[in-house]
């Protein structure tokens, strides 16, 4: 067994550098290696499987391309098929989750194959008559995690082994990253907590593909009871529509036309009613592809396109899952409004985001605002640990930084001041602030120069301006 890793170019996602498609990692197993049947729906005792055959030293997120640069494989039964043999990927951050590939489409019997030339595979529905799904593709494949491997073959055609095989070197291409398509639909998260979820697509233009964003928010596996289903259904008209799913890496993950009821379309995955699409689907973001036949799925970057001619009548999308909501860690704390008095006809409202480095992680939102000091509670996924910092702003107040750490577990965020003058949002209290209290003065109208928020434009106003002149966002 040898491993090799070749570097490449960098691209930044999040916090991690991920090579481009110059990246390539390379296992070889020498054999010999003998291949099992997998009829019965789960992977056999009898499989040569190897643990650990290959360790990450620099993550990537694994597309559905596999290079097989060589294999030989014998036949043990006279019924073998060279399209039977089949390999199963693991990797060791994802338990339960996989990518299958067979080496060769051609069918028929044969006395030895060999591939001695670099081969394109698309990991995808390979395996045990398409119940299991290569749920690993567009998966961000971590340092330090371990790849294991399992040769099985699709048929039952002998007692033993079904084949024999030797000298398998393959090469795990990585994902280039994608722009997600344009205009896409956030139907926000989907739970047990949350589902279903139902939006109604009114009509579908000619040659148009539609779009919808969601987070699956824990992992589905059929062994595990939990399910995700994905549906459209009938509002007005029976018209024919086809859907695909895609990671938000742009893998297509499975596609229908007429599975639904009253033959429209439906993806189901896990412990769903009708058979599985896939055993499991992790948790993350996807996105659903809605388009009336004729459509046209690509396997790779969102390709997705319809050739029907006109426009469709309306259509439903329903989501649907019982996976349990992910942990929370609640935020707890107390927000003081600086030189506010409220006269008891506005209020205000101040947003927190929840950052860590530059990426937001959460939002607070304090809506309704109607005294100078205010209880804030909100909820991230417990997920979340480390150092972060929440970036109060708002109204005519100026932005302040509160620094935590997030442990998993709730959190007292203690007493945040804010403070007033910033009319203008402009990150000071200046002189422009008091010329636009000067100019509105004596307004009665709900705007950020009332900033005590009394009422009324008045001389308090001009007060509290000059009382914070000089202060700045943190």
């Amino acid at each position: 067994m040898v491993l090799n890793q070749v570097r490449g170019k960098f691209f930044i996602l999040g916090a991690l550098a991920i090579t481009s498609q110059s990246f390539a990692q390379s296992i070889s197993v020498a054999g010999p290696f003998e291949f099992w049947t997998g009829l019965s729906g789960a992977e056999q005792p009898s499989n040569t499987q190897i643990a650990n055959v290959a360790t990450v030293d620099t993550p990537y997120i694994l597309s559905a391309n596999v290079t097989v640069n060589s294999v030989n494989v014998l036949p043990v039964s006279p019924l073998q098929q060279q399209h039977y043999a089949s390999v199963r990927l693991s990797n060791s951050a994802y338990p339960g989750l996989n990518g299958y590939f067979n080496f060769t489409d051609t069918t028929g019997g044969f006395a030895s194959f060999a591939i001695a030339t670099p081969t394109n595979r698309i990991m995808g529905n390979s395996a045990f008559t398409n119940f299991n799904t290569s749920t690993l593709v567009g998966a961000l494949i971590p340092a330090g995690s371990t790849w294991g491997i399992e040769f099985y073959n699709r048929a039952n055609n002998a007692s033993g082994p079904e084949a024999t095989g030797s000298n398998l070197a393959i090469q795990l291409n990585p994902q280039a990253p994608v722009t997600p398509p344009d205009g896409a639909v956030d139907l926000g998260t989907i739970s047990s907590a949350t589902t279903p979820i139902s939006t109604v697509i009114v009509g579908i233009p000619a040659q148009t593909v539609r779009w919808f964003k969601f987070k699956l928010a824990n992992v589905v596996d059929i062994f595990a009871g939990t399910y995700a289903r994905f549906s459209t259904e009938f509002v007005n008209f029976n018209w024919d529509t086809e859907i695909a799913l895609y990671t938000s890496e742009g893998i297509k993950i499975g596609e229908d036309d007429e599975d639904g009821v009253n033959s429209f379309s439906q993806l189901n995955f896990g412990n769903a009613n009708g058979a599985p699409d896939g055993l499991s689907l992790g948790a993350g973001t996807y996105y659903l592809a809605v388009a009336r036949f004729n459509a046209t799925f690509g396997p790779t970057g969102f390709a997705a396109s319809s050739s029907a001619q006109a426009t469709s009548l309306s259509t439903r999308v329903v989501l649907d899952s019982n996976v349990p909501p992910p942990p929370t860690q609640e935020l707890t704390g107390t927000l003081s409004l600086g030189n506010t008095t409220f006269g008891g006809v506005f209020t205000r409202n101040i947003t927190g985001m929840v950052k860590q480095g530059n990426t937001t992680i959460g939002t607070i939102s304090l809506t309704g605002i109607s005294m100078p000091t205010a209880s804030l509670t909100a909820e991230l996924p417990s997920s979340f640990t480390g150092a972060a910092t929440i970036e109060w702003d708002g109204s005519s107040f100026l932005l302040r930084k509160t620094n935590i750490v997030l442990t998993g577990s709730n959190l007292a965020v203690g007493a945040v001041s804010l403070q007033n003058g910033d009319v203008d949002s402009s990150g000071e209290v200046d002189a422009a602030d008091i010329d636009e209290v000067i100019s509105n003065f004596g307004s009665d109208q709900d705007i950020s120069s009332d900033v005590d928020v009394s009422g009324e434009v008045d001389a308090a106003d001009i007060d509290i301006v000059i009382a914070n002149f000089g202060g700045t966002d943190d």
